[in-house]
């Protein structure tokens, strides 16, 4: 009777870890695979607000929206909120204040908030959180026109100053 037991880092790249733990009882082979995702911080530009990914649960997104369709902004979200759902926190909280948000990006916005609902399929919680300055209608009626879309509740929180 022989038991041996790996543990390899099968891969580690674009804040991605991925552990490979190989249990080895008579030939018979386990693969139990760990996928680790690393926070990231994208800083703010002219056109693309700040964006905070943190695998532990809090996603931040805040400032001007407004670039035209920049593929790659959004392909750097989107490749990690796809690692994101696949093994997500039990609460999952989305915190968004936008001062500017053009109607170029709206679908890709969406689309990106519709993947992050996709926890709820894992049993998950999420939070969506959208804050808003106060007098800023066309922003309030942009997070209820999303919350709509998504079929998701958002809590709608009104600040006296920029979030």
């Amino acid at each position: 009777m022989k038991l041996d037991l790996n543990l390899k880092i099968s891969s580690e790249h674009e804040g991605i870890i991925i552990y490979d733990i190989i249990f080895n009882y008579n030939y018979f082979y386990i693969v139990i695979r760990q996928v680790y995702i690393k926070g990231e911080k994208i800083s703010p530009t002219k056109s693309t607000p700040e964006v905070i990914l943190n695998p532990e649960g809090k996603i931040v997104i805040k400032g001007r929206l407004m670039n035209k369709g920049e593929t790659e902004f959004y392909k750097q979200i989107e490749g990690w909120i796809d690692m994101y759902v696949s093994n997500p926190a039990e609460i999952t909280t989305v915190d968004i204040g936008l001062e500017y948000f053009n109607g170029v990006n709206s679908v890709i916005f969406i689309s990106l908030l519709k993947k992050i609902t996709q926890v709820n399929l894992k049993n998950k919680r999420i939070v969506f959180n959208w804050y808003y300055e106060d007098g800023d209608e066309d922003i309030l009626e942009m997070g209820e026109f999303i919350s709509t879309v998504l079929n998701v509740p958002f809590n709608f929180i009104m600040t006296s100053d920029e979030f």
